[in-house]
């Protein structure tokens, strides 16, 4: 059973690492969860959940709660604490492949995985199919306070309204869920959460529903460029650490592999334009604020858009 799926083949072959790669996932991947991981979960206070909906739309949530409500139950399933009433129990239904991310902004950890969710009376269970770390490159290092303000979503919007505009400029961090929509049994199949970064302006709105991003040099695995080259719709969401307002943005992804936009963009080696479908801001969304962040070296070296 291959690895990788088309869309990922497709990129790494373009920079010749097909090969390489598929040497280097035999030892990156898990199907249970690493001690490390298993011991990396329950201290956050935060993760990443992704997940594709009714539409075949990739979904995103950053969930939370006191440290170790997200726990491994053992190495094969980790737990999550979702409250009764959360949404995210219609959202979400009972087999869905799934995708988390966690990661830990002071120290710059970061590890991924896939999975197959489950319900019980107060918990979402993931059962694993993959786990994996990844390296600390453009994560921006910073600490978290909790800020103890009630969420206020607005309403959804089919351009990108004064606000999202903002925050999108002025981000240095965001998030993406996207899929792969293959046969299930394929290892690859399924939703994935995954993390962007870099200094402000690496992510810009250039029209009122559009925005582009540049990706700069990663693992080479391209597993989210790969997932938006076979199934274009996704989810970004965008932090202001400063007040812990969201921009949650749905659109559908075009890669560039190059494009005007990057001339003079230092370490840009690709645009993604994501066409907006709908986006709405959500007021204190994000239960944190953040101290002002130490830049990732990667970040400093890496252009921004004009």
């Amino acid at each position: 059973m291959a690895i990788f799926h088309p869309g990922e083949q497709a990129i790494q072959r373009r920079y010749g690492r097909l090969e390489k790669n598929v040497q280097m996932a035999q030892r990156l991947l898990h199907h249970e969860l690493p001690a490390q991981h298993a011991a990396f979960y329950p201290i956050l206070p935060w993760v990443a959940l992704a997940w594709v909906d009714a539409q075949d739309w990739p979904r995103l949530r950053l969930l939370s709660g006191a440290p170790g409500f997200a726990s491994p139950r053992n190495d094969t399933h980790l737990a999550i604490e979702v409250a009764p009433g959360d949404p995210l129990r219609d959202a979400l239904n009972e087999g869905a492949l799934v995708g988390m991310l966690g990661l830990e902004f002071p120290t710059r950890r970061r590890n991924r995985l896939h999975g197959v969710a489950h319900w019980t009376a107060d918990r979402l269970v993931i059962a694993i199919k993959q786990a994996y770390g990844n390296c600390p490159q453009y994560i921006q290092a910073r600490e978290l306070t909790p800020h103890g303000n009630d969420s206020i979503p607005r309403a959804r919007e089919p351009a990108l309204d004064v606000d999202a505009r903002q925050l999108i400029d002025n981000a240095d961090t965001f998030f993406i869920a996207s899929a792969y929509l293959g046969p299930e049994d394929e290892e690859s199949s399924g939703a994935d959460a995954s993390h962007r970064g870099g200094r402000p302006g690496f992510a810009k709105v250039v029209a009122p529903d559009t925005l582009h991003f540049v990706d700069y040099p990663g693992n080479t695995l391209f597993n989210t460029l790969g997932n938006l080259l076979e199934h274009p719709p996704c989810t970004l969401v965008f932090v202001d650490f400063n007040t812990g307002d969201l921009a949650e943005i749905r659109g559908e992804a075009t890669i560039h592999f190059e494009h005007p936009a990057l001339e003079g963009v230092a370490k840009g080696e690709r645009l993604v334009e994501i066409r907006v479908r709908e986006s709405r801001v959500i007021r204190h969304g994000f239960p944190f604020v953040g101290s002002p962040p130490e830049l990732a070296k990667g970040s400093v070296q890496g252009g921004v858009l004009r």
